[in-house]
């Protein structure tokens, strides 16, 4: 079965959406925890590496887009991870939910991606 246009650039943008929410929430509820919470910081970063791992074996170039994209969705979400425990003040403000997106950037250039090279619908 062929994946096709929508379900890349849905499962995308969900990604992208869900990842930056995510650290964004870490980050406005670390008021009253301080630094203990930084451990729990890295399930996202251990589940995107789980993904990055167990992807298809296919080798498309969608396929290398993803992997790409996972990849340094992870990256970034262990910088993250380290900027907000370390960096930034507990709570909410432009530099922390800058910071907080930064993990869901890579996923916007694969939902264009997908959006641009595969079809619309089955032939």
């Amino acid at each position: 079965m062929r994946a096709y246009r929508w379900w890349y650039v849905a499962a995308a943008v969900i990604m992208a959406i869900t990842v930056a929410a995510f650290h964004i929430a870490v980050q406005a509820g670390q008021g009253g925890a301080g630094g203990t919470a930084w451990p729990g910081l890295l399930v996202p970063v251990l589940l995107l590496g789980g993904v990055v791992y167990r992807l298809r074996v296919t080798d498309s170039p969608m396929a290398r887009a993803e992997r790409a994209a996972l990849a340094t969705a992870a990256g970034l979400s262990l910088l993250t991870v380290v900027l907000q425990a370390f960096v930034l003040a507990d709570g909410l403000s432009v530099p922390a939910v800058a910071v907080a997106v930064l993990p869901a950037v890579p996923f916007l250039p694969l939902a264009w991606r997908a959006h641009r090279v595969l079809p619309a619908e089955p032939a």
